[in-house]
């Protein structure tokens, strides 16, 4: 279920492994009851979408100029963008499905280095930034060689508006890796677009 191994569990110091630590909106999400939510919610928007088409006498969206009638026409407007809404709450659905999965098997693998003696550095994510092939673990440490002090080129991302600004988990992860001595330098990363990340250009 993970993506890049670079993305989930990259070694940054002897015996110190970076990880995420997925954050959900809604705690003690069950995995099984997401997928049956999913699969429910589906039918529900096919069902919907089905019998708002049949009423109108169309078989899809793109058919609906032969409603002739315009307030017809903008009634079935009405209604199908509220069959679209069912597509919101998919997505958010599938999206947390998705997350939890990756937050599972990652768990399993710091079951596995804790007890071999690895220490783990949890870095905060969220279903979005996984969703987009955001990993603040993807970064490039290296040894500065006058000071042998451990630095990190940190990826950092953009918000909703598609800045990237030194605040939130960018922040939040920049701090985490300097309280574990390594110095950080914040890069905007851009190749998450291409489902990688710093790391893997």
């Amino acid at each position: 279920k993970t993506f890049h191994i670079d993305q989930v569990m990259p070694p940054i110091a002897d015996g110190l492994v970076a990880m995420p630590d997925v954050e959900f909106s809604h705690s003690g999400m069950d995995l099984g009851f997401l997928k049956e939510k999913l699969k429910k919610t589906r039918d529900e928007h096919d069902a919907e979408k089905k019998r708002v088409l049949e009423k109108y006498g169309v078989k899809s969206f793109d058919e609906s100029g032969s409603i002739k009638d315009m307030m017809n026409r903008e009634s079935f407007f009405n209604e199908y963008k509220q069959v679209e809404e069912f597509n919101r709450v998919i997505s958010s659905l599938y999206q947390d499905s998705i997350a939890l999965e990756i937050s599972q098997e990652v768990n399993s693998f710091k079951d596995i280095l804790r007890p071999n003696g690895f220490s783990i550095l949890q870095l905060k994510t969220n279903p979005e930034h996984l969703e987009d092939y955001q990993a603040y673990t993807n970064g490039i440490i290296f040894t500065e060689k006058n000071t042998g002090q451990r630095t990190l080129l940190m990826p950092i991302f953009p918000n909703e508006k598609d800045e990237y600004l030194l605040d939130g988990l960018n922040l939040e992860n920049k701090i985490a890796y300097e309280k574990a001595g390594i110095s950080v330098i914040p890069i905007e990363d851009h190749a998450y677009k291409l489902m990688g990340n710093l790391h893997c250009i």
